[in-house]
């Protein structure tokens, strides 16, 4: 196994070796965030205020299985073109420094999703016209693809040193023949039904853009997660369902578009596949007020789908989050306890017969603020 490049230890230990309660949708749990032993945390080249701003924008999480090394996680920024790894090696979660470069030029991809299956990591963009102005972003508008190295668990380099195995393929013409997604793709659909904040773009109003928040793999499919748009006046979200290997290779994905329902104003902030479904990790939608401090109590939800279009999620647990403290390297100077905690990369680490042990990461949070907790199958 080569060496780990710069690793900063971020304290889990405490979090990792005790006994964790199990958590019921009637029991919220707890959450609170690990703190860096040293601050430094994942390292970005730039001026430290963009470095400040990309530690803070985690925004999804994959975890890959390495036959003979520590479990590596490859987390993904919505600010930038990079990733970085994590590196969970028994009572110890590490930063790594290794830079991962997704887009070979400066840009946004706006990265949202993750996901990872024996052979291939998976990184997909939001997709999304800009919140604040609804602008064009063309450089979120892709699905990549890497080969894995499967002794490391990390993205395979080739001799010149670039990520190995590299392809992409068309999400964006796909959906703009899907009937249930056609409307809300083109250029300048503003994210929800309200008008954007930038009062320099009079005039536009919200469209119910299309929004990818989440990303999941059984090994042959997978599993595109929209914020939005959600159905305006129900309680469902879309999940995409495609076949991987064709959808890179140019033949026919045959694309299933389900509405799942998992609760009034809330949108699919990130996706994991488990055995016999998907977790779902839920919070507001494009409409709903995220500094509404009523949703860190309620709007936050992990639920499981049985990926059957037509079913429903089951609740298996709601986040209870108001109380967890900020930390310095946090986005505000004077922000109150749970506000910078925005959940939207979830990680299984582990199961049992009753329960999954969960990692979940927070845009806001530096780092991605590293929550673990236990989730009952059937609460």
């Amino acid at each position: 196994m080569r060496p780990w490049k710069s690793c900063t230890t971020i304290g889990v230990a405490a979090i990792l070796a005790t006994p964790l309660p199990a958590v019921a949708a009637d029991s919220p749990p707890v959450l609170r965030p690990a703190i860096l032993a040293d601050g430094a945390g994942f390292a970005f080249q730039g001026k430290t205020k963009g470095v400040n701003k990309t530690r803070q924008s985690a925004s999804g999480i994959a975890c890959s299985k390495p036959a003979a090394a520590p479990r590596v996680c490859l987390a993904v920024f919505d600010e930038g073109v990079e990733a970085r790894y994590l590196v969970l090696n028994g009572d110890v979660l590490a930063t790594d420094a290794e830079r991962v470069v997704l887009l070979d030029k400066d840009g946004e991809l706006d990265a949202e999703g993750a996901a990872v299956d024996d052979t291939h990591y998976y990184v997909t963009g939001s997709h999304a016209a800009k919140r604040k102005s609804c602008d064009n972003n063309p450089d979120g508008r892709h699905v990549l693809r890497f080969d894995v190295d499967p002794a490391s668990g990390r993205v395979k380099r080739g001799s010149d040193g670039k990520l190995a195995g590299r392809k992409e393929a068309d999400l964006w013409g796909l959906m703009q023949k899907l009937p249930g997604l056609a409307p809300h793709v083109g250029d300048n659909k503003c994210l929800g039904t309200k008008p954007p904040t930038d009062p320099g773009m009079p005039g536009l109003v919200g469209q119910r853009g299309v929004d990818i928040e989440g990303l999941a793999t059984d090994g042959t499919r997978l599993f595109f997660g929209f914020r939005g748009p959600t159905d305006p006046n129900g309680r469902s979200a879309k999940i995409l369902r495609v076949n991987a290997a064709p959808f890179f290779d140019g033949g026919d994905p045959e694309p299933v578009l389900a509405d799942v329902e998992i609760g009034r104003h809330r949108g699919i902030r990130d996706l994991q596949a488990v055995p016999g479904g998907l977790l779902i990790l839920a919070g507001p939608d494009d409409d709903a007020d995220d500094d509404d401090k009523s949703v860190l109590d309620s709007g936050w939800i992990i639920s499981f789908w049985d990926k059957e279009p037509g079913t429903p999620a089951k609740v298996l647990a709601r986040l209870h989050l108001s109380d967890v403290e900020p930390r310095p390297c946090d986005s505000k100077d004077k922000q109150k306890p749970g506000e910078a905690i925005k959940p939207e990369g979830l990680a299984v680490l582990s199961e049992d017969a009753e329960s999954f042990q969960v990692l979940v990461l927070s845009d806001g949070m530096c780092d991605g603020g590293p929550l673990r907790t236990k989730i009952l199958k059937q609460p």
